[in-house]
């Protein structure tokens, strides 16, 4: 193991408290390196001054013989030996006393540049000591994530290259990552505010290090001695990193575990919260590379775990690499395709289902990959979602819509082109966008296309993260003419509120229903409860997937104002529609219509769509 990263208290506030005293225990290093060189001048100064008393010594006995004596001796006959030791003492105290006075002026110089010198060096070792804690406060902030105090990801790098390059290619533990995002931080911190989400993240650091046995750590930051980390990557990207692991099974212990408890609800702002987690986890093995290939394996693990459904694990192996890489192929082909407008629009008929005529089709957008294969849009369209090119998609679906539509409605008869309508799917991005009305009325400028005829889809099913600014564009839509209808109903967890939140004037029976009411019989009473409820709201109803005799007969016998499928007819290219509106006498659906009693154009007319315009008769959506 590694030495592990100083504590906060140690590495933050204590230093800054010591920065100030000379003699505190974590100066007392500088001041030792600062004194060094003091000391050796202090040595020298006391061999340079016993020299120099040795010398002036000498000299004062060289003077005694050389220079006293001989004219002591000179007047030694004419006076007597008192006067001589008066004689002596007077001629030697001159000598003496220079000496003294030379000996002390130096002691006082040398006093003073000692007492300076200890200045000075005590004032560059303070100097020298802060920079050594500045640069080790450096080191652990490097190391540290700001918000959580936990280590980050040059840390965890760092580490697991450590474990990587030291692990036994015979060991009998293991090593695993766990690699975790929370699901639906981004609807708390753009609806509760950025400070929110920062004490979000801090809650759920503290549960995870719960979460993590004793001798684990979460890798945001680590004061003791354990043998695990946890660590926060950046946003809401967590990685508990386990080391020595007995079994397996360890691993995926401790994951369930931090599932359960960060589903557990938070306090944020003085409201619960409730967010979720999923996890990826990947063990280093000799398979493994370095830090970077872990790090991956686990977060594609992650992401297995996250398509899978929400508190889901996922443990890496080889083909989920290459999914990855299948991946980003098709994302690199769906950009290529996005920017060359390389897609095709395909349109299928909406019947009504008491006058057995077209009122209106759905645009389904369709796209080849470089193979010349159709791929399913519920493959490409969220990865347009998720690569945030949706606006951009959805502007062209709508202009391209639109300028085909034009030109269909110029080749059919009259009584057909009055009453189509034209449906097209739109994503909450794009609801929210501000500028969405200005490019929409943009494009029906360009197109010159009646507003009236469009009618735009939202899926309950889909996450509207910005329910205010949502709300306020379907209000001005509605208001303009544009129809707002709710695709997949019943499908979804909101079909009750969008009625009292949203103006919504339709909606479309999902398919998952029509596809089994001619043979479960509690999906035939959902889908009768649903035609009978948008009818009391005064909306219509669409059915989808209609493919067979018997679904047509049971969504009659309901009341269901309009169906599209295969039965009626599969999508069309804009040359195809054109024709089959000028002749739909083909249709297998609409041929059973034209022999139903209730086609009969002598019986009563269309009991829905009381109060709107003529060309409501059908809210048809768009799936991209």
């Amino acid at each position: 193991m590694t030495s592990r990263l100083p504590s906060p208290r140690s590495g933050r506030q204590s230093d800054r408290d010591d920065l100030g005293e000379i003699d505190s225990p974590e100066m007392q290093p500088g001041m030792d390196i600062a004194m060094q060189p003091v000391v050796q001048v202090r040595s020298k100064l006391v061999s340079t001054l016993a020299i120099i008393f040795v010398i002036m010594v000498a000299i004062n006995e060289i003077i005694q013989r050389q220079i006293i004596a001989p004219e002591i001796a000179i007047l030694a006959p004419s006076v007597g030996e008192s006067q001589i030791n008066q004689i002596f003492w007077n001629a030697r105290l001159p000598y003496i006393f220079f000496s003294i006075s030379s000996l002390l002026l130096m002691m006082l110089l040398m006093q003073r540049f000692i007492l300076a010198s200890f200045r000075q060096v005590a004032e560059l070792g303070r100097e020298i000591e802060r920079r050594r804690l500045a640069e080790r406060e450096m080191r652990i902030m490097a190391h540290r994530d700001a918000l959580t105090q936990l280590p980050n990801r040059p840390y965890l790098i760092e580490r697991l290259q450590e474990i990587i390059r030291t692990r036994k290619p015979n060991a009998v533990t293991r090593d695993a990552v766990l690699f975790l995002d929370l699901d639906n931080f981004k609807i708390i911190n753009d609806s509760l505010g950025h400070d929110a989400g920062d004490d979000l993240l801090g809650q759920v650091a503290g549960r995870l290090q719960q979460c993590v046995r004793k001798h684990d750590t979460a890798s945001r930051v680590c004061a003791d001695k354990n043998e695990s980390e946890t660590v926060r990557l950046g946003g809401d990207e967590f990685v508990v990193l386990l080391e020595r692991l007995m079994t397996p099974e360890d691993a995926l212990d401790v994951a369930n575990r931090i599932v359960r408890r960060i589903s557990e609800p938070f306090s944020i702002s003085g409201r619960l919260v409730t967010v979720g987690t999923s996890i990826g986890i990947a063990y280093v093995n000799k398979y493994t590379k370095d830090a970077h290939d872990a790090l991956r394996n686990a977060d594609t693990a992650m992401y297995r775990a996250k398509h899978a459904g929400k508190g889901q694990v996922a443990v890496f192996d080889k083909s989920m690499h290459e999914d990855v890489v299948m991946r980003m192929e098709r994302e690199s082909q769906l950009r290529r395709a996005i920017h060359a407008k390389d897609f095709e629009l395909h349109y299928q008929p909406i019947v009504n289902l008491v006058t057995a005529q077209v009122q209106g089709v759905e645009v389904l957008l369709r796209w080849k990959d470089d193979s010349g294969q159709y791929v399913s849009p519920s493959e490409f369209v969220p990865m347009i979602e998720e690569i945030g090119l949706i606006g951009e998609v959805g502007e062209w679906v709508l202009e391209k819509s639109m300028t085909d539509i034009n030109g269909v409605l110029q080749s059919v008869p009259a009584d057909v082109a009055n009453q189509l309508s034209v449906g097209v799917n739109m994503s909450p991005r794009q609801l929210a966008d501000p500028f969405f009305l200005d490019q929409l009325d943009e494009i029906i400028d360009r197109t010159q296309f009646d507003r009236r005829r469009l009618s735009l889809e939202m899926n309950e099913a889909q996450d509207v993260r910005h329910g205010d600014r949502v709300r306020a564009a379907l209000l001005k839509l509605n208001e303009s003419g544009v129809g707002i209808l709710i695709d997949d109903f019943g499908k979804g967890q909101s079909s009750l509120t969008s009625f009292q939140n949203y103006p919504i004037e339709g909606v479309k029976i999902d398919r998952s229903f029509t596809r089994s009411i001619a043979n479960d019989h509690t999906h035939a009473v959902i889908a009768e409860a649903i035609v009978e409820l948008a009818h009391h709201l005064s909306a219509t109803i669409v059915a989808e997937g209609v493919e067979s005799k018997d679904q047509l007969l049971a969504l009659q016998a309901w009341g269901c104002d309009a169906a599209q499928g295969y039965l009626f007819s599969p999508p069309l290219s804009r040359d195809d529609l054109a024709g089959f509106l000028s002749d739909p006498s083909h249709s297998e659906g609409i041929k059973l219509l034209r022999e139903s009693a209730q086609c009969d154009t002598q019986s009563v007319g269309i009991p829905v769509g009381i109060g709107l315009h003529p060309l409501d008769a059908g809210f048809l959506p768009t799936e991209i």
